[in-house]
């Protein structure tokens, strides 16, 4: 191949590179406690649902941290501030509750720039444990909008707690527990609340 030829290869391959590379990067999700009785055991189902293709920052890392700016109510402008200060493109919050002899699982998903309600699941299930085929099920409509989630990028606003997040080693030491839910309060910093799309499946009406 002559030297103009390989040049004009590598330029094409340099570009297509940088066209996918944003698009492959793993996005940053808060993952707060779901709400429920065994809120927390569906949390680390759901956790490990997000983990296929997002880095998960924990319930325990987004308390500390609203704790730390004096934040009290979460409300769009809440999660935004707090998203941004994490580095988080997301958040996820959730609901587990009995519908009959079947449990509803709600998960609402906001976006980490704006706090806003970008989507939402809804899955009814037979079992308190979530099954392989269920976790498969929540991934094939929670993770097309984790995909969907615009990036939050450090552009110098927000306070001065960026670094504190999961698996970079800086910040306050609080990166061990990331991606587990570790004692959060358990209130779900935001039951769902907003208009995002709904993904509902199965016999919800129970």
């Amino acid at each position: 191949m002559r030297p103009r030829a390989r040049l004009f290869v590598a330029t094409i391959v340099v570009v297509l590179c940088a066209l996918v590379a944003p698009a492959a990067a793993k996005k940053r999700v808060a993952l707060l406690t779901i709400d429920g009785r065994g809120g927390d055991d569906v949390t680390v189902a759901v956790e490990e649902v997000l983990s296929r293709e997002a880095t998960v920052l924990s319930d325990g890392l987004f308390r500390r941290r609203q704790e730390r700016m004096g934040i009290t109510f979460l409300n769009e402008k809440a999660y935004a501030r707090i998203s941004a200060a994490l580095l988080a493109d997301g958040v996820v919050t959730g609901t587990w509750r009995s519908a009959g002899r079947r449990f509803r699982l709600t998960l609402v998903v906001r976006s980490g720039r704006t706090g806003a309600v970008v989507g939402r699941v809804v899955e009814v299930v037979r079992e308190r444990e979530l099954s392989r085929d269920e976790k498969d099920a929540i991934a094939a409509k929670l993770l097309p909008l984790v995909r969907d989630l615009g990036l939050v990028t450090d552009d110098g606003g927000g306070d001065d707690t960026v670094g504190d997040t999961t698996g970079d080693g800086a910040g306050d030491g609080d990166t061990s527990d990331a991606g587990t839910a570790d004692g959060g309060d358990g209130d779900g910093g935001g039951a769902p609340d907003g208009d995002g799309a709904t993904a509902d499946t199965g016999d919800g009406g129970d």
